[in-house]
């Protein structure tokens, strides 16, 4: 994820104001960043204070003195706050950098003028996000060479960047999104400007101008898929919510029911916790022509750590188990995750947070799903566009017996 997507999913999943230090901290915790870089805080700062700043599709906003949060949330703003976010005085250069784990130690300079140019360089945005910040500060569609003089102007991209490589990268931004069933972020026009794609409620109107500018299809439009996976992800995130009110017995239940849906037959219980510390299960799935024991751990409170990785782990040999599942609610850290892929341990499946809401989502526990229908627009386009083809006078008849017509015997 990008600085500002990481923000966004951070306090969506927190539900209340945070600096811009905590949402910085959490989205490094939760594994949520695509890169980091030395000094993560200052970039957090800027790409959220631009957030709070477009003119349109804004989610973010300055509440209080070093507080962000949601606009969907109505809280009143304080544009004071945000003025002296803005405004704030950039950390000293020599602030010392992470530990060894987010920063890994760079290849030592051949010379003095290598050493000189590395503090000289300077980390930036994707160009995806470059261009979309300056797309909507300008509310119309720039050609993209316009888009690079801007950037260069902000210092935002690099000197030596030409207009075929902006172009590719705002290409393979789509691309990522078409992959991952959302909507493309740019459209190209003929005459080579670049605009912003309207929000999902434009509907008709931004897929007629994509079809005029792909041309005829035979394909069915993507819109009602893009509309499915995005029911899916809002499905998800309120049964994350509904997973977080649920008490111990409730999930265990809850637990239970995902696992028989899932294919695990036998479900024997062998501990039940207290407090912190979830049921311990056991259940048998048969996977082609072998039956396989899982030993199932809940995670009642808390997130799941390196500890109940290790622990399930020890209990496999003397369960008879193959293979373990830890589920919680909430999200798994870092340490479990790196336990979890353990080169030469047993297998062990986190089921956790976001996942888990997702694995419901798709056994239809807890939500129900139903099919509609939408007109192909392009089709009937097409149909009409071809032309006529020729009236064939019928000459099956006399192949089946039937007699010909008078006067032609």
């Amino acid at each position: 994820m990008t600085f500002h997507e990481a923000g966004l999913t951070v306090l969506e999943r927190v539900g209340k104001p945070l600096s811009y230090q905590e949402i910085t901290t959490r989205a490094i915790q939760d594994g949520l960043l695509s890169h980091v870089g030395q000094i993560p805080e200052q970039t957090m700062r800027q790409r959220l204070v631009a957030l709070a700043r477009r003119s349109r599709n804004r989610r973010i906003a300055v509440v209080a003195p070093d507080q962000f949060a949601l606009t969907d949330w109505g809280l009143p703003e304080d544009h004071e706050a945000l003025t002296a976010l803005e405004n704030a005085s950039e950390p000293d250069e020599g602030r010392p950098y992470r530990g060894r784990e987010r920063h890994p130690p760079l290849l030592q300079p051949r010379g003095r003028e290598d050493r000189e140019g590395r503090r000289r360089r300077k980390r930036l945005p994707p160009l995806a996000e470059v261009a979309f910040e300056i797309l909507s500060e300008a509310k119309s569609s720039l050609p993209v060479e316009e888009i690079l003089e801007r950037a260069r102007e902000r210092d935002l991209v690099g000197a030596d960047l030409s207009v075929e490589a902006l172009s590719s990268a705002l290409a393979d931004e789509n691309r990522r999104r078409s992959e991952a069933g959302r909507r493309p972020a740019f459209a190209f026009a003929e005459s080579g400007a670049v605009e912003v794609v309207e929000a999902p409620s434009e509907g008709e109107r931004e897929e007629a101008r994509s079809d005029a500018r792909r041309g005829p299809s035979p394909r069915p439009s993507s819109n009602g898929l893009s509309q499915s996976l995005e029911s899916k992800r809002n499905a998800a995130r309120q049964l994350r919510r509904r997973l977080a009110e649920l008490d111990s017995g409730s999930f265990e239940r809850l637990a239970l029911a995902l696992l028989e849906k899932s294919g695990y037959g036998d479900g024997r219980l062998v501990r039940r916790g207290s407090g912190r510390e979830g049921s311990l299960f056991v259940a048998r799935r048969r996977l082609g022509l072998t039956d396989f024991r899982f030993a199932v751990k809940l995670v009642t409170q808390g997130e799941a750590r390196r500890e109940d990785v290790q622990e399930i782990r020890q209990e496999l040999a003397p369960l008879a188990a193959h293979a373990g599942i830890v589920i919680s609610a909430a999200d798994a850290t870092r340490d479990a995750r790196a336990e979890a892929l353990a080169v030469g341990q047993p297998l062990v499946t986190l089921l956790c947070a976001d996942a888990l809401a997702e694995e419901l989502v798709t056994r239809q526990i807890g939500c129900y799903s139903y099919e509609s229908c939408a007109v192909d627009d392009a089709f009937w386009r097409t149909l009409r566009q071809r032309p006529s083809a020729p009236a064939v006078e019928p000459a099956a008849g006399r192949a089946e017996g039937r007699p010909a017509p008078a006067g032609r015997r």
